[in-house]
């Protein structure tokens, strides 16, 4: 819109034209308005530094706050609120500026590149004002209170404050799509006021192992029950890491599916084995991954030591009396080998057994030297690691001679006792529980 170039004789300005006329006034919400009724249009910044613009809606590019600066400053409120200021104020070097003179309080809008004047009247009496009618606020627009509007400014005078939007009345949604391991599913969910639609993308649940379980062979092995249903395709790989206490490097076997063993029904089980007697306390963390290489499991990690001190708590275990006992012996054991070995000793496998739990351990166990001596028999040596061995040792290749673990440990029971003692006790309770 091309404005007319007016010339300010001293304080006034005669006859302007109606495009020249701008109207001050306040908006319901404390800030102020520049309007000319004339064209429809606010002055209004646009979020760009120091310019002004002209729009015919009322938002907050369209709203100034006085600033204390002088009484004749405005900081607009939509620059303001994008962090790029735009006032109007007398300060020719702007785009737009402001300055006032001396008839009746007004305010003059000057553009300093095209020498254009803009003459503004002072703040309108509102002598003509109607009441309008509160908008109510739904999910898909903003609501208004009701308001007193001034048709002389166009501005209202009072009320008619912003409703924020309703939120929408979602429903629970449906699955359109199926997430896999591999790929997001999909979820509708529909407003139950408005009819409008949503697509949420969601994955897929890990998996969870079943549990954990323990063989006592010729050596400790742990076991993860996992159930096959839960894998999408064949091709599956368990992962199991060990760490260790004193500081050597994990170590991490991978057992592919098809080794994998039948626990009971879809459930099949993998295992570590060869767990010394000493390491109870390590970890075990297990993953299994599909044949993509993604892991399909939560995170998972035990110990023969945690696991022990569960089955304890169990009524099952409670009511039997020898099973009950080959853990207390077992953990014992383990304690005494830490000890013995000095092996983790800051967490000893039996740390965590209650004096009512210590009860159900073996009690007084007598051996007997059931050495056999052969020709040529030097020494007899045992080996305490994932298994318990006997070496003999001979000064010939002919000689011979019979021994046990029950005389070895007779024998050092002087040297080593507790070490002698746990071994003992765990092999008497084993003994019991399996026969």
């Amino acid at each position: 819109m091309d404005y007319q170039q007016v010339t300010i004789t001293g304080d006034s300005i005669e006859m302007p034209d109606p495009l020249l006329v701008w109207h001050i006034a306040p908006t319901a919400d404390g800030y102020m308005t520049i309007y000319n009724s004339a064209a429809g249009q606010y002055a209004a910044g646009n979020g760009t530094k120091n310019m002004l613009v002209l729009t015919g809606t009322l938002n907050n590019y369209a709203k100034w706050t006085p600033s204390g600066t002088s009484a004749y400053e405005f900081v607009n409120l939509g620059n303001k609120n994008a962090g790029q200021n735009s006032n109007l104020r007398k300060n020719e070097s702007y785009g737009f500026s402001c300055y006032s003179v001396q008839t009746g309080g007004a305010l003059t809008l000057f553009k300093a590149s095209a020498g254009t004047v803009f003459y503004c009247t002072g703040t309108c009496n509102h002598e003509n004002t109607v009441a309008v009618e509160a908008v109510a606020a739904t999910c898909t627009a903003t609501g208004f209170t009701a308001g007193v509007y001034c048709e002389e400014c166009e501005n209202y005078i009072s009320g008619h404050q912003m409703v924020d939007m309703l939120p929408h009345a979602w429903d629970e949604g449906r699955v359109i799509l199926e997430a896999t391991f591999e790929d997001q599913g999909e979820m509708e969910y529909t407003c139950g006021t408005c009819g409008k639609r949503e697509i949420s993308f969601f994955d897929k649940p890990l998996a969870a192992l079943e549990g954990t379980s323990m063989t006592l062979g010729d050596s400790l092995a742990v076991a993860f029950v996992f159930d096959i249903t839960k894998l999408e395709e064949d091709g599956a790989v368990a992962s199991i890491t060990k760490s260790y206490a004193d500081g050597r490097a994990d170590v991490t076997v991978e057992i592919p599916q098809e080794a994998w063993k039948v626990f009971s029904g879809n459930l099949y089980y993998f295992a570590f084995e060869g767990v010394a007697a000493k390491e109870m306390c390590d970890s075990l963390s297990v993953a299994v991954f599909n044949a993509y290489g993604t892991q399909i499991t939560e995170p998972y990690t035990d110990t023969i030591q945690a696991y022990a001190m569960r089955m304890l708590e169990m009524d099952e275990t409670l009511a039997n009396e020898e099973l009950r006992t080959l853990y207390v012996d077992m953990l014992i054991y383990g304690a005494a080998a830490q000890v013995q070995f000095g092996y983790g000793t800051e967490q000893l496998a039996d740390a965590m057994l209650s004096q009512e739990q210590r009860a159900y351990a073996t009690g007084t166990c007598t051996t007997e030297n059931n050495l056999v001596e052969g020709p040529g028999r030097t020494a007899t040596t045992m080996t305490l690691k994932s298994h318990i061995t006997l070496d003999f040792i001979f000064s010939n290749a002919v000689a011979f001679a019979t021994d046990s673990i029950e005389g070895y440990a007779n024998r050092m029971a002087d040297r080593i006792p507790a070490m002698v003692e746990a071994i003992v006790k765990f092999g008497t309770s084993a003994y019991n529980y399996f026969h």
